[in-house]
């Protein structure tokens, strides 16, 4: 296993840095396929170690037997372990918000009709959308699995998971445990 991820970060790497050096589209392009390759396989393996613990507490969970701190630990891996991660190890979540703001302010400024009809305007108005629209989905995808955590830690701060909760909650491991999607 280490091999496979040691070569696929080596391409990934060695792509990467050749298109950012270069401003090389087609090896930019060439990182994205082992990018996923090694993402799934490392989503696999994740799943892989949990799988038995996961079973065996589903089985649990479905007789209503009482929930134990490993138990909560195993749950939380299982639903926001990527999430969490995520969250712990990105740096530029400010820089995205600090964008954000600066590009709306940019884009107000476009707002009375002397812009709009004018057509360097309109160009330099839809490159602002565009680094908007990039810049978003970074703040979007960060701030939704920042909340998967919290709202996942609000639910199990109590300690205590209720009978109709745990079966609830079965249900969804269970589904997420034999699902091609997760």
């Amino acid at each position: 296993m280490s091999l496979y991820i040691s070569d696929k970060i080596k391409m990934i790497n060695d792509n990467l840095l050749k298109g950012l050096d270069g401003k090389d589209i087609e090896s930019l392009e060439a990182a994205k396929p082992p990018l996923e390759q090694l993402t799934n396989h490392i989503r696999e393996s994740l799943q892989g170690n949990l799988r038995e613990s996961v079973k065996e507490l589903i089985k649990r969970l479905k007789r209503d037997d009482q929930i134990t701190g490993e138990d909560l630990k195993t749950i939380e891996k299982w639903m926001v372990g990527d999430a969490e991660y995520y969250t712990k190890i990105e740096t530029n979540f400010q820089d995205w918000v600090n964008e954000c703001k600066r590009l709306s302010n940019l884009i107000g400024g476009y707002s009375s009709e002397t812009y709009i009809e004018n057509e360097s305007s309109l160009f330099t108005l839809n490159a602002l959308l565009i680094d908007l629209k990039f810049t978003l989905e970074d703040v979007i995808r960060y701030v939704s699995f920042s909340n998967r955590v919290k709202n996942f830690m609000r639910s199990a701060s109590s300690g205590t998971i209720s009978s109709e909760d745990k079966k609830v909650l079965a249900d969804l491991i269970e589904r997420q445990l034999y699902s091609e999607d997760f």
